[in-house]
């Protein structure tokens, strides 16, 4: 299930984004054109996102979440319906597990961070980007940080043996594994 709180849903913003892209996503473009290209989605994106709830109460942390999740969907196929639903459960759960994890670190260390930690950190994502959830949206938020909090400790105490990129490839991987509890419908 989608998570409808606000006016405008995740959705909304990349189809948006797509029917005003697409023919340009399709033609033939130079490497300068693909930058402009580029830029313009994220920069569409991103204002886009910023209009989708106006009562946020750490506004920086919220453009910092649509950054990296317009970022991701920059990424991913979107040429038709299903693709785009496909890149908004992917962005979506991704975004969310990277952006617990890098204000865990921020904040507690991840060498000091506890299974609770993890579990507050996914739960405080999700209500910075939806700050007056619905019951439904509630169980959904829940149900996806239950399902990564026991991968994520895995993770950790794994991750001084990974690089960078392995950590974040892995962080994927659990995005992945617990995505079904936001996919649309």
């Amino acid at each position: 299930m989608r998570l409808h709180q606000s006016k405008i849903s995740p959705a909304l913003i990349l189809a948006a984004i797509i029917t005003c892209f697409l023919p340009l996503m399709t033609s033939a473009e130079t490497d300068d054109d693909t930058n402009k290209q580029a830029e313009s989605f994220q920069a569409i994106c991103l204002s886009s996102w910023m209009k989708r709830v106006s009562d946020v109460g750490n506004m920086a942390g919220y453009k910092n979440f649509g950054e990296k999740y317009c970022a991701c969907a920059l990424t991913q196929p979107l040429d038709t319906d299903a693709a785009v639903d496909k890149a908004i459960q992917v962005c979506m759960s991704r975004t969310l597990l990277h952006n617990t994890m890098d204000s865990l670190e921020e904040e507690v260390g991840l060498d000091k961070a506890s299974d609770k930690d993890i579990s507050q950190f996914c739960q405080d994502t999700w209500n910075l980007i939806y700050p007056k959830m619905t019951d439904q949206a509630k169980e959904t938020a829940t149900n996806f940080c239950n399902c990564s909090q026991p991968k994520l400790v895995a993770l950790l105490k794994n991750s001084s043996n990974m690089t960078d990129k392995e950590y974040d490839a892995q962080i994927d991987s659990v995005a992945a594994s617990c995505s079904e509890s936001i996919q649309g419908g």
